[in-house]
């Protein structure tokens, strides 16, 4: 399928970053149309591999989620997603899928839909908006699991980084972020990975307060 050619301005980095965002993962699902042997094909086999070498879960990542507009992600990287989960859940029914669409998490519930036991948010993803999201679209159409997904997500790493907060900071943060999503069927984690500016001892903070805060939540 032929995309349009609109010229576009080299300056608009925004515009840039979409059109090659879009050409790159159009590029990858037209390959897995015409070879057996293209990245997405062989995904869900090295995934396979994982899982008998002992991997207890299997998060699969869309890093091209941020550099696609909505329809472009729905029409090639939501397939590809769907039939990875499809195929390893043929392999492997009880190991837990993880999906993290990074910058896409407009599409969790898209992606619940497709069989994933988490869906992982990303910094910018809204915490109790997203939750109610799953649970009505787990209404209108059950998902392949029968239950509502599983969060994982989503504490600001930007807040981790040296000088960026102290250790109170991130122990009022970490139990806004405890309250919102709520301390059941969640992975508390990051919005994003560690880029390595941060401070250990912010980043043990927060492990130590997920601990504290969440024991003490779930005891009262």
């Amino acid at each position: 399928e032929e995309m349009p050619r609109q010229p576009i301005d080299l300056t608009d980095v925004p515009a840039l970053r979409e059109r090659l965002g879009v050409e790159i993962v159009r590029g990858k699902v037209i390959a897995a149309r015409n070879h057996k042997s293209s990245e997405i094909a062989l995904l869900p086999r090295h995934a396979m591999q994982q899982i008998n070498a002992g991997a207890d879960m299997m998060q699969i990542f869309e890093a091209m989620g941020e550099f696609i507009n909505e329809e472009d992600f729905y029409k090639w990287a939501l397939p590809c997603m769907t039939r990875i989960s499809t195929e390893l859940r043929k392999r492997h029914p009880t190991v837990p899928l993880l999906a993290f669409p990074k910058g896409a998490t407009y599409a969790l519930a898209a992606l619940q839909n497709a069989g994933y036991d988490v869906v992982t948010l990303d910094t910018q993803c809204e915490r109790q908006g997203t939750r109610s999201i799953l649970i009505d679209a787990a209404a209108a159409s059950p998902p392949p699991l029968g239950r509502v997904s599983s969060v994982q997500g989503n504490f600001d790493v930007a807040l981790l980084k040296k000088g960026a907060s102290s250790v109170e900071e991130i122990q009022e943060a970490t139990k806004k972020m405890l309250l919102e999503l709520g301390t059941q069927n969640l992975i508390a984690n990051l919005g994003e990975g560690l880029t390595g500016l941060e401070d250990p001892t912010l980043v043990a903070a927060f492990i130590d307060a997920v601990h504290d805060i969440s024991e003490k939540m779930i005891a009262e």
